[in-house]
């Protein structure tokens, strides 16, 4: 096992400053942000930066956990940038990608949003990802449309494709009253990543 970072708290940081600091504080895993304007800014990344960046790290010991896309997948704007991020991943050489599950569509609820709107938001962007050997890892995010296992549940059975899982969270399960260790066994095979935050839950 090995613990990373997720480069999205870090600003306007450029990637090299990002990787000087997570090697000299001992990090060995970097999730980074990618997207137009993120870290790994997609409108303009190409295979010899991909290979500088690979370069970088190898000198420092550090991995790429996963490329970070958390964007709302429910718009349809949204399908062309993801797509990009997944060739990006390709070129960088991980295999996962972490995403959303998007906002519910206007007027609809979280269930209905993922049995209507989710998979026909998905199927291109899973499809191209499949091409190209990528995982998508939705993280749990409770104001998304994945807020429990229900939905959990459901959007699986909607889009069953082995290579759709989640970005594993549990401090958004614990404050909700979820059995997070639960969902670990219940879920193993969809677990591509894992994000760890500290919650702490006060009684008033």
């Amino acid at each position: 096992m090995y613990v990373g970072i997720l480069t999205a708290p870090f600003g306007n940081a450029s990637i090299d400053e990002i990787i000087k600091f997570a090697a000299e504080a001992g990090i060995t895993g970097l999730e980074i942000a990618a997207g137009p304007g993120g870290h790994i800014d997609t409108n303009t990344f190409d295979q010899s930066e991909a290979d500088r960046i690979k370069d970088l790290l190898q000198k420092t010991g550090l991995k790429v956990s996963s490329l970070a896309h958390y964007t709302n997948t429910c718009d349809p704007a949204a399908r062309e940038p993801y797509i990009k991020v997944i060739d990006a991943a390709v070129m960088l050489g991980t295999d996962v990608v972490c995403g959303m599950a998007g906002f519910p569509v206007d007027g609809k609820s979280k269930m209905d949003t993922i049995r209507q709107d989710v998979p026909k938001a998905y199927r291109p962007i899973l499809d191209h990802a499949k091409d190209k050997g990528i995982k998508i890892a939705l993280e749990n995010w409770f104001a998304t449309n994945i807020q429990h296992f229900g939905h959990w549940d459901a959007i699986f059975e909607e889009i069953p494709d082995e290579h759709f899982g989640l970005n594993y969270d549990p401090s958004h399960l614990i404050w909700q009253g979820i059995d997070y260790l639960g969902g670990v066994e219940r879920y193993k095979d969809r677990i591509f990543h894992t994000h760890a935050k500290d919650t702490e839950m006060k009684e008033e």
